[in-house]
């Protein structure tokens, strides 16, 4: 009954004439649960700390995906030219054992080889490529997840998701705009 009819003070402000000496919009008298203090109009609806440890959490996740992506595609490399040289010492070996007429069939098993140790290379890129791309379908939308839980994330945050040399980066500095005051 007395949620009805009594006002919530906590949720009350009171204008003052003082100015916000980090943004210069007005502050405001609030009441908290020690009592009466000044906070800035500026300050953003959601708590800053909880958006940024978002953030930082989605930044982890981005370098885990990398990290990954690296450790795989090293060792797919490795076992590829671990197989390639294998072939190699196979082809050296018969023809140091064989007639001299096998030179031509191990230049034509060497030139085999190769092609296959080329074709194995372009199917790692290959599949390096779509693997970012799906790791950045997911990062993408697990920003915009971020965005509508915070809905004036942008305007006190500048964040862009970009591609770099090693997969992709993101990056989230504080406008000027954003009062942290109190």
């Amino acid at each position: 009954r007395a949620e009805e009819h009594m006002t919530n003070i906590k949720r009350m402000e009171k204008p003052t004439d003082l100015i916000c000496e980090k943004c210069g919009k007005p502050l405001v008298l609030k009441w908290g649960k020690h009592g009466s203090f000044l906070a800035c109009t500026g300050y953003p609806d959601f708590n800053p700390r909880s958006l940024e440890a978002d953030l930082e959490s989605l930044q982890k996740d981005i370098a885990k995906r990398q990290e990954r992506a690296r450790k795989d595609s090293d060792e797919r490399r490795r076992k590829f030219h671990a197989r390639y040289e294998g072939d190699l010492e196979k082809i050296a070996q018969q023809l140091a054992a064989g007639a001299p007429q096998d030179r031509r069939e191990a230049d034509k098993r060497r030139g085999k080889t190769r092609v296959r140790y080329q074709a194995d290379l372009e199917g790692l890129l290959k599949r390096m490529a779509e693997r970012r791309l799906n790791d950045r379908k997911a990062i993408s939308l697990r920003l915009e997840k971020i965005q509508a839980r915070y809905p004036q994330m942008n305007q006190f945050y500048d964040v862009e998701l970009r591609d770099t040399a090693d997969g992709m980066a993101l990056f989230w500095p504080r406008n000027a705009y954003l009062c942290t005051y109190t």
